[in-house]
This record gives structure tokens, C-alpha cells and sequence, in this order.
């Protein structure tokens, strides 16, 4: 509603002042240069606040020397078979997502936030590393269509105490 008053007034004011205006084309050259400069800069600086919120903990995972513990997931319609562990949190975990049926989706969450994804194929072994902060019951669910049982295909993996 208010993004629609500015650009009437917008509209208005620029019908008012159409072909009154002297235009220095270099004036104007530099505000589009300025404009163009500030934009970037802003852009950076969202870029850089943003950082923190990314999925570090995959990534930091793969690069430490520490041997992940191997928890292998299969997905069949419509169930999770998780094979390993005890998992530990603290510790890094390597998951190795399979399915063998059709395409699935291995969603991990804590509660209602999803930790992380990874998609499952038949004939082919995904791995994902990450890190639990805290022991819990982490809730599995499918996050690809696979059938008629999808919505019911839900598992649980439990992480202990490091």
C-alpha cells in the first residue's frame, strides 16, 4: 500500500516536471556512477553481515582431521533404515544418504528448524558431515515426493552425550 502512494507521488511529480528540467548529462552520469557505487557497497555490506548465518558446520566438518563417525541413511518407500553410531554431538558425523527405490529427501530437524538437507538417489551415495551441538531426538522426514506414503515417512535418529 505504501510502495503504491510513493510511486504515485513519483508518477505525479515527475508528469508535473516532464520537459521543464535542463538535464546535464554528465551531472547525471555521475549520480548514476554514485548510485551504482553505493549499491554494490550496500550489497557488500549485507553480504558480510550474513555470514554468520550460513551452514559452516558442514563445511568446517570436512576440513578438521578428526575421523567422522559414519552413519549410513537409506530411504525406501516409505521408511528411513539409519545404520551406526551411537552418534555423538561435538563430534563430527558423516552421513551417507542412499535410497533404494526412488529419489527422497533426507531433512534433519531440531524441532521445527531444519538443520540440514540432502538429496537421496538410487545407485548413489551422498555424504554430508555435520556437527550436532546437543544431545536430543532429531526428527527425519522426507523432502521429496515419493509416493502415496510420503507425508507419513518420518524417522528419528538420537544423538548422545560427547
Amino acid at each position: 500500500m505504501a510502495a503504491s502512494a510513493v510511486a504515485v507521488i513519483a508518477l505525479l511529480i515527475a508528469l508535473r516536471y516532464a520537459g521543464r528540467l535542463q538535464m546535464d548529462e554528465a551531472r547525471v552520469a555521475r549520480w548514476e556512477a554514485g548510485f551504482f557505487l553505493g549499491a554494490v557497497a550496500a550489497l557488500a555490506v549485507l553480504f558480510l553481515a550474513t555470514l554468520p548465518w550460513l551452514p559452516w558446520n558442514s563445511a568446517a566438518a570436512v576440513s578438521s582431521n578428526v575421523q567422522p563417525v559414519k552413519v549410513e541413511v537409506t530411504a525406501s518407500q516409505f521408511v528411513f533404515k539409519v545404520d551406526g553410531g551411537p552418534i555423538p554431538s561435538g563430534q563430527v558425523i558423516e552421513f551417507d544418504a542412499t535410497a533404494t527405490d526412488v529419489n527422497h529427501g533426507l531433512g534433519v530437524y531440531d524441532g521445527d528448524r531444519l538443520l540440514f538437507q540432502v538429496q537421496m538417489m538410487p545407485g548413489y551415495v551422498n555424504r554430508y558431515f555435520w556437527i550436532f551441538d546437543h544431545p536430543g531426538t532429531y526428527q527425519v522426514k522426507c523432502m521429496e515426493f515419493c509416493g502415496s506414503g510420503h507425508a507419513f515417512m518420518v524417522g528419528k535418529i538420537e544423538v548422545t552425550g560427547s
